[in-house]
């Protein structure tokens, strides 16, 4: 096989490896950044996790796929490892940038859960509102 089948190879494997790793570590740490208290969420969560672990999956393996027609032809090892180190760096720089997305997207969900959560405590079971003014 020609150096360049090898630099694909390797690529296709490092890249998808990771991006597997990183998905099943979002996959299973994201419901418990998630937990509200309550087991009323929990589907939601699930829900939710999984979604965004698919669009994890969709984005990083479609930049993967993309990444693997650009570079120049390589005619020795060191313009094979040069081209490797850069495809392979271009594609860690974007499973960061999507993760840390993803992070912060959740970080927002959770904010609005603890603060619904908290709200809902304060609202009796009759679910009227009443007044919460100053103690006489």
């Amino acid at each position: 096989m020609t150096t360049l089948v090898w630099v694909y190879a390797t690529y296709l494997i490092l890249c998808l490896s990771v991006t597997v790793w990183v998905g099943r570590t979002l996959q299973r740490n994201a419901p418990v950044f998630l937990k509200d208290g309550t087991e009323e969420g929990k589907e939601f969560d699930d829900s939710l996790v999984h979604l965004l672990t698919v669009g994890f999956y969709l984005i990083n393996v479609g930049a993967i796929a993309l990444a693997l027609k650009y570079g120049d032809p390589v005619t020795d090892l060191t313009e094979a490892v040069e081209l490797l180190s850069t495809k392979v760096g271009v594609i860690l720089l974007i499973l960061g940038l999507v993760h840390t997305v993803i992070l912060a997207k959740l970080t927002v969900i959770r904010r609005n859960v603890d603060f619904d959560f908290r709200h809902r405590a304060t609202v009796p079971a009759t679910g009227q509102a009443t007044d919460m003014g100053p103690a006489r």
